[in-house]
């Protein structure tokens, strides 16, 4: 049976505008759109709630998931485009509210939109907060919700068959968040929902077939990104890695563009949710870069991406043959996050890998590059022969924007190494 509180939830979600529509295509971000995208962040407050609920703790403080709701008409709207904190564990949930109960600077007005948990707790998704003598909506969430979200953005308002009776559409969409919250209170063997049950159409489930890769084969990608490996810019010509000069990190970081990407691998992330839980993964092993987390850094890779206020957060990539010598030891699968963790539904700003070397005892950054298949070069995307062949030197521009936060986080990439792909 599902709960009252949980329809109503569900309900509110599908009263969304057809701006929810618009977002989650592979094309990026740009112009008036960008500042729109940019404006929607409400910066300030997200500072003030990185303070108040400090990254060191788990909570991921972020902007709107759809940024581009035009009017605030219904509860929808307040769900979409409010600022989050989105948090890994129910646990950390609980502590993000009681946090900002006991901060002064934060006044708590209103629980604008009530819920019952899947572990039986009544907690809210949004809440009406004074700030700075100003009234804002902060939505504290899970990130099992937050994932069905973003099926329902791209599966339900994108790709709605008005031949399917919406009454069964609703009625699954109440079962995936079920299901979802379900995960969220630990229940991680939660039966998945079956669209056909429900008369909806396997395409518009949680877990619809992705697409076929457009380069079969893993070798034959690899070689793919192999072949445009090479830099065409003025100031790197011809080369696949440089060290740059200190004018040239000056131009790399004036040239990065005023763009926005969304993964474009949206059809793998439930599937890529669902493996990572499954196998006993947890979202505390996403972080958000600081200048003292950075000191603790040990030698390896790291995935990262940088969303549109600036933020780094950043995982660390497990090699393969580690990961294989693992599961032959234990027998079991490693749960392995990736670039689309850390941002989940939202565009960012560039996505790579930076590469830690010991430097007498501290942490040194010696590469960075742009490779991405999610937000870069997807080989489940239509667009991934020209974003090899005509977009991979815009995309290693971008890594203007990492540059610039590693600057106003005070950490130096002094004699890094730059490089599209690796």
């Amino acid at each position: 049976m599902i709960s009252r509180r949980l329809r109503i939830t569900v309900a509110a979600i599908f009263c969304l505008s057809f701006a929810t529509a618009q977002a989650g295509t592979n094309d990026p971000i740009t112009g008036q759109q960008f500042a729109r995208l940019v404006a929607a962040q409400q910066v300030d407050l997200q500072r003030a709630l990185e303070k108040a609920l400090p990254d060191s703790v788990g909570y991921f403080i972020t902007g709107p998931l759809d940024p581009f709701v035009s009017t605030w008409t219904s509860m929808s709207d307040r769900l979409y485009s409010s600022v989050r904190v989105l948090c890994p564990t129910l646990d950390i949930e609980d502590s993000a509210l009681k946090a900002l109960q006991l901060d002064s600077s934060f006044n708590i007005v209103e629980n604008v939109f009530p819920t019952i948990r899947a572990d039986g707790q009544h907690r809210g998704e949004v809440y009406k907060v004074v700030w700075r003598g100003d009234t804002v909506f902060i939505r504290i969430t899970d990130y099992q919700t937050t994932r069905a979200d973003i099926w329902a953005r791209r599966k339900v308002y994108a790709g709605f068959d008005p031949k399917v009776d919406d009454h069964k559409v609703g009625e699954y969409a109440y079962q995936v968040y079920a299901y979802v919250k379900a995960i969220a209170a630990g229940r991680f063997d939660a039966p998945e929902p079956d669209p056909t049950h429900y008369g909806v159409p396997p395409d518009m489930g949680l877990y619809a077939d992705p697409p076929d890769y457009v380069i079969p084969g893993y070798q034959n990608y690899k070689d793919s990104l192999t072949k445009y490996s090479l830099i065409n810019l003025d100031f790197a010509p011809g080369v696949d890695s440089f060290v740059p000069s200190d004018s040239v990190l000056t131009v790399i970081k004036q040239s990065a563009p005023d763009e926005a990407f969304p993964n474009k691998e949206a059809p793998m992330f439930p599937f890529e949710c669902r493996d990572f839980f499954r196998r006993g993964g947890d979202m505390r092993v996403i972080n958000t870069l600081t200048r003292r987390g950075f000191d603790t850094l040990s030698p390896g890779e790291y995935f990262f991406a940088v969303g549109i206020t600036g933020k780094v957060r950043f995982g660390r990539e497990i090699p393969r043959e580690e990961v294989a010598r693992i599961e032959s030891r234990t027998g079991r699968k490693v749960p392995r996050a990736n670039h689309a963790f850390l941002f989940p539904g939202e565009y960012i700003l560039t996505a790579g890998a930076f590469f830690i070397e010991d430097n007498n005892g501290s942490p040194r950054i010696a590469k960075i590059n742009a490779q991405s298949g999610h937000y870069f070069y997807s080989n489940v995307s239509p667009t991934i022969h020209d974003d090899l062949a005509v977009r991979s030197d815009e995309y290693f521009l971008t890594l203007g924007h990492f540059l610039e936060s590693l600057d106003s986080l005070g950490i130096s990439y002094a004699g890094v190494r730059l490089s599209k792909l690796d």
